[in-house]
C-alpha cells in the first residue's frame, strides 16, 4: 500500500531551501563600503530569532515588519508563496509553527549584501495534521 505525502513527511526528515529574506537592508544602504562587524552577525541573528518567535507565536505585525516586501517564501513542500500569501496563510491558520529550534547558523558577508543560512528543528500544525521537520534555510 502506498503511503500518503503526510506519512512520509513524518518518517523523513525534509530538507528545504528557504528564501534568505534580507533583514538588514537599512544597515546596508550606505554608498560607502565597510567591513562586516560582529555586531552585525549578531544583530541578524537577533532578527532571525526574531522571526522564528513571531512565526511560533503566529504575530503577523512583527513578520510584517521583518519580512520584505519581495519575500517569496519555499516551504518544505515545494510551496512557494509572497509574503502576503505567506502571512494569509498564517492568520488563516492553514499553517501553524509550534515549535522552530535552531541548529544552525551561519552568517557570510558578500561585499554590502549578508547571506543567511542554516538547519531548524520544526513542530509544524497542518490540515493534514501535526509533522515534526528538519528543514535548510
Amino acid at each position: 500500500m502506498s503511503e500518503t505525502m503526510p506519512t512520509k513527511l513524518r518518517r523523513s526528515t525534509i530538507s528545504a531551501l528557504f528564501v534568505v529574506v534580507s533583514l538588514f537592508a537599512s544597515s546596508c544602504a550606505s554608498s560607502a563600503p565597510r567591513s562586516p562587524r560582529a555586531s552585525d552577525t549578531a544583530t541578524l541573528l537577533t532578527l532571525e530569532s526574531e522571526r522564528f518567535a513571531a512565526m511560533v507565536g503566529n504575530d503577523a505585525a512583527t513578520l510584517d515588519s521583518l519580512l520584505d516586501a519581495e519575500l517569496r517564501y519555499g516551504h518544505s513542500n515545494g510551496k512557494v508563496e509572497t509574503k502576503a500569501e505567506f502571512l494569509a496563510t498564517l492568520a488563516a491558520q492553514k499553517l501553524r509553527y509550534l515549535a522552530i529550534e535552531p541548529r544552525e547558523a551561519r552568517i557570510r558577508f558578500v561585499g554590502e549584501m549578508a547571506l543567511g543560512d542554516g538547519v531548524v528543528a520544526m513542530k509544524v500544525a497542518t490540515e493534514a495534521g501535526e509533522l515534526s521537520i528538519t528543514a535548510r534555510y
